[in-house]
Parts: structure tokens; C-alpha cells; sequence
């Protein structure tokens, strides 16, 4: 590698530092242009993130799955009566337990 490319190589990571940089400093609203920011991964914050987006599926899949058995109960006969008998129960042991 001759001189002059390692110089071209030299510019081009200087300049792509400048825009990554200016990148940085629109994103946190720093004017300031003296300070170097630098932007870490933080694995908490990742793994935070992480869960909640699984548990948000999670949570919209079990949605789903609730909301179409009982759709399916209160459109067929057959499970319709269960399903209301199974209800009265769960409501007469709530408010049992209130009174």
C-alpha cells in the first residue's frame, strides 16, 4: 500500500468520523462542537427492550387466542351453555368473596 493510498484512507475515517459525529450531536441536541460523543451498547437496556417486545407478542398472541375461543363459544350452541354456566361460577366467587 503505497502512501497515498494510506493517506486517502486516513481522510476518508476522518471524514466519516465528522459525519458520524454530526449525526450524534443533531441526535442529542448538542450544539456544542468540541465534545466528542460517543454512543455505547448497553446490554441492560438491550435486554430491557428485548423482553418487553417479547412480552408484548406474547401478550397479543394470548389476546387472540382468548378472544377467538370465545367468539367460537358464543357462536356455537354446544359450548355456549358451558361457557355462560362456567361464568355465572367465576362471577358468584368474585363477589362471594366481596361480601
Amino acid at each position: 500500500m503505497g502512501k497515498y493510498e494510506k493517506a486517502a484512507r486516513t481522510i476518508r475515517e476522518k471524514q466519516d468520523f465528522q459525519k458520524e459525529q454530526q449525526r450524534l450531536h443533531a441526535k442529542y441536541e448538542d450544539e456544542s462542537a468540541q465534545v466528542v460523543i460517543k454512543e455505547t451498547s448497553n446490554m441492560a437496556k438491550f435486554t430491557v427492550k428485548t423482553l418487553s417486545s417479547l412480552l408484548r407478542i406474547l401478550t397479543g398472541v394470548l389476546l387472540l387466542c382468548l378472544s377467538a375461543i370465545g367468539i367460537l363459544s358464543l357462536v356455537y350452541p354446544q359450548t355456549r351453555e358451558p361457557l355462560l354456566v362456567t361464568l355465572h361460577g367465576i362471577f358468584q366467587e368474585i363477589f362471594g368473596m366481596l361480601e
